[in-house]
Formats: structure tokens, C-alpha cells, sequence
């Protein structure tokens, strides 16, 4: 169904929360149907909810679930690899096996958005993590073990995307590649969407998802590779309103 700005202006407020979230700027129509919103609607939203979800989510990083050899900055917004922590209690919740630190914020209804930048770093994950996802066995990124996740390794190629699926491959072409992503979760609907935060360019969306626990936001920044990769992955603020 689509929608003109003058139409999205004159919806109610309660059908604005409901309703918005971005696309690139050529498409224009309803969330609600599993589809999106252009840029100038979403900043108008943005501009009326001030406060309100699904403005941007506050995220930090949970040490106590942080892989060994993850770093966090004091702030708890950036995490790189480095040597294994001594002394590192094996609680339930922390990842013994992979490179993967969850968020402090448990999510189990609303709108949520955060942007993460991984700047020029050669392998990253991020997406959503349900709360009951095993934490010291093999695991798959996918929504089968509780993942919803948007991945970037080296592949024979260059660069590969992938959207980590229950089923087939997913590879992405995104036209450049994003410095800043953005993580969006509807937690009602079901949906998890990827974007590229700097200029609001859709990436990749997991949708018709039953959430029936908490789910937490999933960072991993990888490992490092013939010793690249190091750089951090940062939970940054988006720009000001305007």
C-alpha cells in the first residue's frame, strides 16, 4: 500500500507509532504489512515521538556475557579481541565458545533501534539473541538456535554479506560497503531489520518471527586474521534531530 508524505502526516499519532520505520528513499508504504517507509517520513516520525519508541534505544554492552578474550571499553560501547581474561568466573550466561558479547538491555515488547559502527573492520556480526540461546556449545547465527543475524567476512571474492537463515545461503550485495549499521527489532510483529545507518539503505529484514521470550541485541566482532580485524565495534548515537 503506498503512502504519500501528505497522507503520513495526517495519520494518527498512535498509527505513526505503529507504522514507521525506513527504507531507501523510492520506497513508501506500511511497515504493518511487512514492508517499509521512505527517510522523510521516518525523520518527521522521529521529530513528533521525541522520547517515544521506536526512537533510538539506549545499548551497552554485558561483560558477564562476554567470550574470554573480548575486550569492552569502561563505558561498556566498544568491544574488540584481544588475549583471554585470567580469572574469568564460567557463569551461565557468559560464551565459551565463540566471539559474541550481548547486550545489557533485555527487550520483550516495543520498537527498538541502535546503530553500531564497524568502521573498516573485515569480519563482523550483529542482529538479536534470544535469552535462552546456548551459551557454552555449538551454536548455528540462525533463527533455528535463536539468532536473527547479519554477518561480514572475507570470502574467495572480497568482502561476502550474508543474512544468517534457517535455510538457504543469503548473500547480500549492498552497493558500498556500510560503516555505521543500523539494528532495528519489532518485537510484536516479529521483525529484525539492517540498515546502512549513514544513509538509511535497506539491508536485509528477518520478519514473521515469534518472539515468546526476551531477546537481547548480539554483537561479535570476530576474530582476528592474519592480524587484521582488530579494530573495535562501537554502539554509537545517531545523529541529532534536525
Amino acid at each position: 500500500m503506498k503512502l504519500s508524505v501528505s497522507l503520513f502526516l495526517s495519520l494518527s499519532p498512535s498509527l505513526r507509532t505503529e507504522s514507521v520505520f525506513e527504507r531507501p528513499p523510492e520506497v513508501c508504504v506500511d511497515l504493518q504489512e511487512g514492508e517499509f517507509l521512505g527517510p522523510l517520513q521516518y525523520r518527521t516520525w522521529r521529530r513528533m515521538n521525541s522520547g517515544l519508541q521506536p526512537g533510538v534505544t539506549a545499548v551497552t554492552l554485558d561483560p558477564d556475557t562476554a567470550y574470554p578474550r573480548l575486550w569492552m571499553s569502561p563505558c561498556c560501547t566498544q568491544v574488540s579481541v584481544g588475549d583471554i581474561q585470567p580469572n574469568l568466573p564460567n557463569n551461565p550466561e557468559r560464551f565459551t565458545r565463540y566471539n559474541i558479547v550481548l547486550g545489557s538491555q533485555a527487550f520483550t515488547s516495543g520498537q527498538h533501534y541502535w546503530v553500531v559502527e564497524v568502521g573498516t573492520k573485515t569480519a563482523w556480526g550483529l542482529g538479536v539473541a534470544a535469552a535462552s540461546v546456548k551459551r557454552k556449545e555449538e551454536i548455528s547465527l540462525c533463527p533455528d538456535d535463536g539468532f536473527w543475524t547479519l554477518v561480514m567476512r572475507d570470502g574467495r571474492n572480497g568482502s561476502e554479506y550474508e543474512a544468517c537463515t534457517n535455510h538457504e545461503e543469503s548473500l547480500l550485495h549492498p552497493p558500498r560497503p556500510p560503516r555505521r549499521v543500523g539494528v532495528y527489532l519489532d518485537y510484536r510483529r516479529g521483525v529484525v531489520a539492517f540498515y546502512d545507518a549513514e544513509d538509511m539503505s535497506h539491508l536485509f529484514t528477518f520478519s514473521g518471527n515469534t518472539f515468546t521470550e526476551p531477546v537481547f541485541p548480539y554483537f561479535n566482532p570476530w576474530p582476528i586474521i592474519n592480524g587484521r580485524n582488530r579494530e573495535p565495534l562501537i554502539i554509537v548515537s545517531p545523529d541529532p534531530e534536525v
